[in-house]
């Protein structure tokens, strides 16, 4: 009986060794959210919506996805003008991640050709 209980802790501890640390999932940033960001006059939010549309766009060209071609010279109150008009259009997907709604914001304005 002890024999099979110490066999039974080593197969435990060795799947939770294969596991690995136990990370904490950071929340998702939902389009709303990031509208909510963007419709601020002034100041955090609006440097927060901001910094997350420019690191966005950065992402896509620095990662050669082919289906976007934002211009390099695109600016982000433009960009941010874009995503907000799309949130307004496609209410039912306010609650999807933000990077996937303004993909489809970016890829309904700067389709490549």
């Amino acid at each position: 009986m002890r024999h099979r209980l110490t066999k039974q802790a080593i197969v435990l501890l060795a799947l939770a060794a294969a596991a690995g640390p136990a990370q904490a999932t950071a929340p998702v940033y939902s389009a709303r959210q990031l509208g909510a960001d963007c419709a601020a006059e002034v100041g955090a939010r609006t440097a927060a919506c901001r910094s997350f549309i420019a690191h966005e766009v950065q992402e896509l060209a620095r990662n050669h996805y082919q289906y976007v071609c934002v211009p390099q010279d695109e600016p982000v109150e433009q960009v941010e003008t874009l995503f907000m008009t799309y949130l307004q259009e496609h209410r039912r997907i306010a609650y999807a991640p933000a990077e996937f709604v303004l993909k489809g914001t970016l890829l309904e304005a700067f389709p490549c050709k």
